[in-house]
């Protein structure tokens, strides 16, 4: 039998996503490349500047895997981008 897709809402206390972020970081996060010269598909970095929101825990451990991201990279790759805006809050 095939594995099932299951989607998990969390509690219901839990927070709502109110960061924004580039999808483009998102989907660099979790290994997956929007760059067609990376061998990613190239209609994904037609997506990549489009904004999601995500929690403010979420939108940390990003900035975090960038920062170490960079860090490997060492200096000579640049700065490691700016940070999530989490600061504003969806309207």
């Amino acid at each position: 039998m095939p594995p099932t897709l299951r989607l998990f809402a969390g509690p219901p206390d839990a927070p709502t996503p109110s960061v924004t972020v580039s999808l483009g970081d998102l989907l660099g996060a979790c290994g997956v490349s929007t760059e067609e010269t990376d061998g990613g598909p190239l209609w994904l970095s037609d997506f990549a500047d489009e904004t999601v929101l995500v929690s403010p825990d979420l939108a940390d451990l990003l900035h975090i895997a960038r920062s170490m991201d960079a860090e490997r990279r060492g200096p000579s790759a640049g700065p490691a981008g700016p940070r999530p805006d989490a600061g504003r809050r969806a309207a």
